[in-house]
This record gives C-alpha cells, sequence and structure tokens, in this order.
C-alpha cells in the first residue's frame, strides 16, 4: 500500500513545486511593474523627452523614494524640477484601474486641432491663443467644442532684491518683487472627461512681466513635443 502511495506524493511535490515557482514568477512581474526612482532615471539616460516621463509617470503604478537625500541624487543624476515635482505629487496606483479609465499619451493629440485655452492672467491667454494660431490650431470658446484644452496658472511669492551694505556697514534699504511662476497644462477632452497628456513648470525664477514669456515657452514646447509624437506616427505607418 505505501508502495502505492509513493508515486502520488512524488506528484504531489513536483506539483506543489510548480506552484511555488509559478507564484513567484509572477511575483517578479508584478514588482517590475512599478515605476521606482531607478526607473525614472533610466529613461532620462535613454534619452526620452520630458513629456514622455511625465506621462509615464501619470500612468504607472509607482512607489518613489522623495526623501531629501534621494531627491539630491535624482537631481545630481539629471532630472529636471519638472520630473521631480511629478515624482512628488505621484500618488501610488494599483492594478484596481476601472474599464472607462483609459490611458492617453502624446501620440492621442496627433490630428486634433480644435483647442479652448484657459487662463487667470488674460495676456497669457492671448499669447498662447496667438502661439497656437500660428501653428495651425483652430481657437474655440467653449470647452465642448474642444479636442484640446489647455490651462495655463501661475502662483506668485513676494521676492526681496536690492539687498547691499550700507553706508555705515549697515545693510541698504531693499525693496519687494513679485515672482510668477507659470504652470501649462494640456488636456485631452474625452467624453465629458479630461486627460492631461503634457504638463510644463519652472521654479520661480523671473519678475512679473515674465509670466507672459513663460506662458509662450511653454506652448511652444508642447507643439513641439506634439510634432515629435506626429512625425513618429507618421514613421510608423509607413
Amino acid at each position: 500500500m505505501k508502495k502505492t502511495l509513493l508515486p502520488y506524493r512524488i506528484l504531489f511535490i513536483i506539483g506543489l513545486f510548480q506552484l511555488i515557482c509559478i507564484v513567484a514568477i509572477a511575483q517578479q512581474k508584478s514588482d517590475e511593474m512599478v515605476l521606482t526612482n531607478n526607473g525614472i532615471i533610466e529613461l532620462v539616460k535613454a534619452g526620452l523627452s520630458e513629456s514622455i516621463i511625465l506621462t509615464k509617470i501619470k500612468n504607472s503604478k509607482s512607489e518613489f523614494d522623495t526623501s531629501s537625500s534621494a531627491l539630491v541624487k535624482l537631481k545630481e543624476s539629471g532630472l529636471s524640477d519638472n520630473i521631480i515635482m511629478a515624482m512628488i505629487e505621484a500618488k501610488p496606483k494599483t492594478n484596481n484601474s476601472t474599464e472607462s479609465e483609459i490611458l492617453l499619451e502624446m501620440k492621442d493629440a496627433v490630428g486634433k486641432k480644435k483647442v479652448f485655452v484657459e487662463s487667470e492672467d488674460e495676456k497669457s491667454q492671448l499669447i498662447i491663443i496667438k502661439t497656437l494660431k500660428k501653428n495651425g490650431f483652430e481657437i474655440v470658446v467653449s470647452e465642448q467644442d474642444a479636442e484640446l484644452i489647455i490651462k495655463f496658472d501661475f502662483q506668485t511669492r513676494t521676492a526681496t532684491i536690492g539687498v547691499s551694505p550700507g553706508i555705515f556697514g549697515g545693510v541698504s534699504m531693499s525693496q519687494n518683487a513679485e515672482q510668477k511662476n507659470g504652470k501649462l497644462k494640456v488636456f485631452i477632452k474625452n467624453g465629458s472627461n479630461e486627460q492631461m497628456i503634457f504638463v510644463k513648470e519652472r521654479q520661480p525664477s523671473s519678475i512679473g512681466k515674465y509670466i507672459h514669456k513663460q506662458a509662450e515657452d511653454y506652448t511652444e514646447d508642447f507643439i513641439k513635443e506634439l510634432k515629435k509624437a506626429e512625425n513618429g506616427s507618421n514613421s510608423s505607418k509607413k
């Protein structure tokens, strides 16, 4: 009787070993899907554009180390402030995504020309519109009619400038000036939803009026990335 059970025990052990191996492989693949600091550093070193990396961060499950020492290492590895900020703001994503969630990339914006522009600053809004028109985009007055939505906002802070040694060894009077840091975001209109495909921001470094220049530069950066995606799409069709 014992001899009869022996082959079954061997088969059971083999089956159990195979099951353990399958579980281990599945766990390893799951871990590889999680985006980490090292993964972002590799993408930067590979020469991928900032917008592609930002989209990858937005659409991936991530576990970033954003401690002070880690941020220093990221900066030393060549990451831009925009990418580091996206890593800080990234919320851990699980695999519990619903079927209605559609992850978009820059290529999904190719061919879309109807744009709605929104900004707290009227002059910045006009500059963005002018830049878009110059590049063949159609400006619409309602979000409902738009294929793309561009939002430009900014934060204002007061900085002290003009501090210098005084006549009697003290410090001369200083004056305050406003610094504005602009942020441009581009969304694809997907039914009643808006899904971001591009974001551009710079640390505060310019005084007041230069916010308009930021609006223009960020819009041109978006158009450049869109053209790259369009050229890549055309190449793949050939």
